[in-house]
């Protein structure tokens, strides 16, 4: 809530499925532009993702983002975050998405799952910190 504008309403989203003997939650949902990505937030070092994988592949998501205790890393679609650097998160998705995506008339199409992108942390987490 607090990376919105002073003037913008709040809004929180969350979502849940409860299909028989498959629960899932995921803790937040982000709106980037058309997209609309699911947010987890971890307080130890563990945790599967189990229900935040379910909604990419469901939703079809771009990317999923994790804030917990790990250092910052992107793999699998997970975006990783240190709970201390939760401003930088704006500007580390559009690293993402400029450097990991081809937009196209027919919308964002994935690159290859296996292809590294490099974020760089100088630019959203050192800015978020001071």
């Amino acid at each position: 809530l607090t990376l919105r504008k002073c003037f913008e309403e709040p809004v929180l989203y969350y979502w849940q499925r409860e299909a028989r003997g498959s629960a899932a939650e995921v803790d937040y949902l982000w709106q980037m532009g058309e997209h609309i990505l699911p947010v987890e937030v971890k307080a130890g070092k563990t945790g599967t993702l189990k229900s935040l994988r379910l909604f990419l592949y469901e939703k079809k998501a771009l990317l999923g983002v994790r804030f917990s205790l790990q250092p910052l890393s992107f793999t699998d679609s997970v975006l990783s975050i240190p709970l201390y650097a939760v401003e930088a998160m704006p500007g580390l998705l559009d690293q993402i998405v400029l450097q990991g995506k081809t937009v196209t008339q027919s919308g964002v199409q994935k690159r290859n799952p296996t292809e590294t992108i490099h974020l760089d942390s100088s630019k959203s987490i050192s800015s978020s910190i001071v």
